[in-house]
């Protein structure tokens, strides 16, 4: 599907392990969705996977949420709201999932649901995550420097 490479890396080794790990998450999504392609169940698999993806985007968007949040780190309200907005809109997404119709059409839901994910995850990386941690890292630098 979709490889981790260096140009997601946002300078901070704490978040690119944890977006590794959502990488990997999504590759192990994709891997059941191949399974389901040759016409296997995968209903078990899939709830497990999006409990495992569930639990581990919450955590990873508080540890995330706790570096922006901080005030010396001069990120403005308004773009917390939209950082935190985006966060929210994923994890409210995966809250909607209909585990009943998934089961009965596991190949739609599933093709869709990694469609979405892999679109979000490196949308949300190169575009919102890689803007701030890159502007934190200079702020970082100026301040060593000074």
């Amino acid at each position: 599907m979709i490889a981790w490479k260096k140009d997601y890396s946002c300078f901070n080794k704490d978040i690119d392990l944890q977006h590794q790990k959502l990488f990997a998450l999504l590759d192990e999504f994709y891997s059941i969705v191949n399974v389901i392609r040759e016409g296997h169940d995968q209903y078990d698999n899939l709830v497990q996977i999006f409990d495992e993806l569930s639990k581990y985007t919450i955590y990873h968007f508080r540890f995330e949420e706790g570096i922006f949040t901080n005030p010396e780190n001069g990120y403005s309200a308004e773009k917390i709201k939209v950082h935190k907005n985006q966060h929210q809109f994923f994890i409210d997404k995966i809250a909607e999932v209909d585990f009943a119709s998934m089961d009965d059409d596991q190949r739609y839901y599933a093709i869709e649901f990694v469609l979405f994910l892999a679109k979000w995850i490196e949308e949300h990386i190169l575009t919102i995550d890689k803007k701030f941690f890159t502007a934190w890292q200079e702020k970082q630098q100026k301040e060593t420097t000074v």
